[in-house]
């Protein structure tokens, strides 16, 4: 049962990971501009 449950809970996981992937990606994307502009201001 236990088995079971974590194979869904992977199944679930990679469906997520393909759903957002773009939008993580985006939005990593985004802050990683806004980390990269700030640590441009600070030097």
């Amino acid at each position: 049962m236990v088995g079971c449950f974590l194979d869904f809970l992977y199944f679930f996981r990679i469906i997520n990971a393909k759903i957002l992937d773009n939008r993580i990606q985006e939005e990593l994307g985004l802050l990683a501009e806004r980390w990269h502009l700030s640590d441009l201001r600070n030097l």
